[in-house]
């Protein structure tokens, strides 16, 4: 979907699950969600690539690619944020990606510890964690685009079965913290050699759910367009306004 020439109210009925949080192991897809994305909605796709490995096989087809962050410059966290909002400002961007939130921690921590000491280093590791955190969501609110942000869950290779995950921070190893801060939690899943996006992927008793009215599914995967026209497939747009099907 190209939001471009969509008013910006509307927009932000269109985008109002968003930021999404893909959360789930190492190889599971969430990068191939993006990379098998046809060329013209690349084209309109913005990355901050902590991995700093490519995407695709021609990242240069995605219209911007920032992976080059400077631990040693203080001002790194507050560059980021900008760019996280300058993108989102831009009318050519469709959806921003953040890949990956684990990577992004590690990175935050070496900038930290090399302009801090003491408890100084805590502080700043976790209010630039939330600052770049609350910038998204705050640039996806103003602005109405498809913002993501990718992350890791520990193997399920020798935990109990039924043993719920989350995504990790340095000192929040064992909290949903995470998962709470996004408007919706999706899951990248491989059965039978086959791609599945899944939402609601936590008991009844936990409140990391998703807050999409159809709170649960299940869908076949191939790009991250899917699960766009997914959560928006009541809706429909028409000479810029957003009509309910």
């Amino acid at each position: 979907m190209t939001l471009e020439n969509i008013k910006l109210a509307e927009r932000k009925k269109l985008t109002s699950h968003y930021p999404v949080l893909l959360a789930s192991e190492t190889g599971s897809g969430k990068s191939m969600a993006f990379a098998n994305l046809p060329p013209e909605k690349k084209a309109r796709t913005v990355i901050f690539n902590f991995d700093n490995k490519a995407i695709s096989e021609d990242d240069s087809e995605f219209a911007k690619t920032y992976h080059d962050f400077d631990a040693e410059d203080l001002d790194m966290v507050d560059n980021i944020c900008k760019d996280i909002i300058k993108v989102c400002a831009f009318d050519k961007t469709d959806r921003v990606f953040v890949d990956t939130f684990t990577l992004m921690t590690k990175l935050i921590n070496r900038w930290s510890a090399g302009h801090y000491s003491g408890f100084d280093v805590w502080n700043a590791y976790n209010n630039s964690i939330t600052k770049i955190m609350e910038t998204v969501k705050t640039a996806t609110m103003n602005y109405g685009k498809f913002c993501y942000v990718s992350a890791h869950y520990p193997p399920k290779l020798g935990m109990a079965p039924g043993t719920k995950r989350y995504v990790t921070t340095k000192g929040k190893e064992h909290t949903n913290i995470i998962e709470e801060s996004f408007s919706t939690v999706i899951e990248t899943v491989m059965e039978d050699r086959k791609f599945y996006f899944v939402a609601n992927v936590f008991d009844e008793t936990n409140t990391t759910k998703t807050k999409m009215a159809a709170g649960e599914f299940k869908i076949p995967r191939h790009s991250i367009a899917d699960l766009e026209d997914y959560i928006n497939k009541k809706k429909h747009v028409v000479d810029g306004v957003l009509v309910n099907i």
